[in-house]
C-alpha cells in the first residue's frame, strides 16, 4: 500500500511542469496545422518523460522508506540476515534509479525538437535534430546561451554519460554500502566509470537523486524561457 507521503508526493509531480498551453496558443499564431501538430507531440512527451522521471525517483525514494532511520548496527543486522524484503527494495532502487537517469536524458533532445519547430522553422529534419546541431543553427541569443548551459551542465554531462554507458557499453556497476563515516550513511553506491576518456566519479544514490532532480528542474525551467522567448 502507498504511503501518504508517496501519494501526496505523485499530486505534486502532476502539477511540476512549465505552461506547456501557454506555449501552444503562442506558437499558434505563426505555426501551420502540421507544425501545430507536431509540437503539441513534442510537448505531450516531455511532459509524460518528465512526469516519468520523477516517478522513478519517488519510486527509488519510497521503496528504501522504511530503512531510512536505521543505524549501522541495524543495517548491518539486516544485511547479514539476507532479508529477502531489504534486498527486493535496494534492487528496486537501484533499478529505479538507472531508469530516472535514462529517462532524464531524453528531456533535453526532446527541448531540441520544441526548438526546431518554434525557432527555426523545422530547419532540422526530425530523426537529424540533436541539442548541438540546434544550438549551431539558432540565433545567438539569451535562449541559446542558456541551452547551452543547460547542455553544459555537470548534471547533464554526468547523466548523458550513465546513459550512453548503459545503453551501449556495460552496466555502471552498484553496489550496497555502509559507511561509519558521515552519520553512518547507508544505501546504493553507483562505481565511478570511464565515457569518452572522461573519468566519472562514484555517486552514491542520494547524490544521484540530487543530480537528476536538478537536471529536471533546469529541462522546465527552460521550457518556460522559450515560452517568453516567444513574447
Amino acid at each position: 500500500m502507498r504511503s501518504r507521503a508517496f501519494m501526496l508526493t505523485l499530486a505534486a509531480i502532476n502539477m511540476a511542469s512549465w505552461n506547456l498551453k501557454e506555449l501552444r496558443e503562442k506558437a499558434a499564431i505563426f505555426l501551420n496545422g502540421t507544425e501545430k501538430n507536431e509540437l503539441i507531440a513534442f510537448l505531450d512527451s516531455f511532459d509524460w518523460k518528465s512526469k516519468a522521471t520523477a516517478y522513478h525517483l519517488l519510486q527509488a525514494d519510497e521503496s528504501f522508506r522504511p530503512y531510512r532511520e536505521m543505524d549501522e548496527a541495524q543495517i548491518t543486522k539486516t544485511l547479514f540476515s539476507q532479508d529477502d524484503e531489504f534486498e527486493g527494495a535496494a534492487r528496486i532502487r537501484e533499478f529505479s534509479l538507472a531508469s530516472a537517469v535514462m529517462m532524464a536524458n531524453t528531456l533535453p533532445d526532446v527541448l531540441a525538437q520544441v526548438l526546431n519547430v518554434v525557432s527555426l522553422s523545422k530547419s532540422l529534419k526530425v530523426n537529424d535534430v540533436t541539442s548541438g546541431k540546434v544550438i549551431k543553427r539558432i540565433e545567438s541569443s539569451f535562449l541559446r546561451g542558456e541551452f547551452e548551459n543547460l547542455n553544459d551542465s555537470d548534471e547533464s554531462k554526468y547523466i548523458k554519460a550513465f546513459s550512453n554507458t548503459i545503453k551501449h557499453i556495460h552496466l555502471v556497476k552498484s553496489s550496497y554500502h555502509i559507511s561509519t563515516e558521515d552519520g553512518g550513511y547507508h544505501g546504493v553506491i553507483f562505481k565511478a566509470f570511464r565515457y569518452r576518456n572522461r573519468l566519472f566519479p562514484e555517486v552514491r544514490d542520494v547524490e544521484l537523486i540530487g543530480i537528476v532532480r536538478q537536471h529536471r528542474t533546469r529541462c522546465i525551467q527552460f521550457g518556460e524561457k522559450i515560452n517568453e522567448a516567444l513574447d
